[in-house]
């Protein structure tokens, strides 16, 4: 009894470690969120496009170990949200972004593509970097920055071999439309 259990022990151990090694060597070129965390953590540092080899090779194996000071959810409710008068020209692109309880939430229009998925994801996580320590709620945010860099960035992450032709950047299917 304890031989089969210390064969079985030992097998299951060797087979976490081969699967392990198998994942490793996998290059996925498509960005989900950790991947894109760290793609734009290297560009904010270096101004330059990683290549898909290193930032796999950086990716946590385990999934939640990504950090940060806010949580990031994408395609989210415009339920939470409580509009002034005066804010509501703020849908009139293909996203909201807005920080509410120390999570900033990005909305998306029935109009958005996976490149303002991309572009939201950036200037969220551009926000989260400006915000770090104000926690500041109620912040609204078509977008904050430059717009040439996010199109540098894209440019960029598809010369070094980044496939940008979908983005699972966990949005979902919730999605806002104005009625005029």
């Amino acid at each position: 009894h304890l031989l089969t259990w210390t064969v079985f022990s030992l097998l299951t151990v060797l087979h976490l470690y081969f699967n392990y090694r198998a994942c490793s060597c996998l290059v996925m070129r498509s960005l989900n969120p950790a991947r894109y965390t760290l793609v734009l953590e290297h560009w904010f540092s270096k101004r330059e496009a990683p290549s898909p080899q290193h930032i796999n090779s950086l990716e946590p194996f385990v999934l939640g170990c990504a950090k940060g000071n806010y949580t990031l959810l994408m395609g989210a409710s415009i339920a939470d949200i409580s509009l002034k008068s005066d804010e509501e020209s703020l849908f009139s692109g293909n996203y909201v972004i807005y920080i509410h309880k120390g999570c900033i939430r990005v909305c998306f229009a029935t109009a958005a593509t996976h490149y303002d998925m991309l572009e939201a994801y950036y200037y969220a996580s551009l926000l989260s970097r400006q915000h770090r320590d104000t926690g500041t709620d109620g912040v609204f945010r078509q977008q904050k920055g430059d717009p040439e860099e996010v199109k540098l960035l894209l440019t960029s992450l598809e010369k070094a071999g980044w496939d940008l032709s979908f983005a699972p950047l966990g949005a979902g299917e919730i999605r806002y439309s104005l009625v005029k």
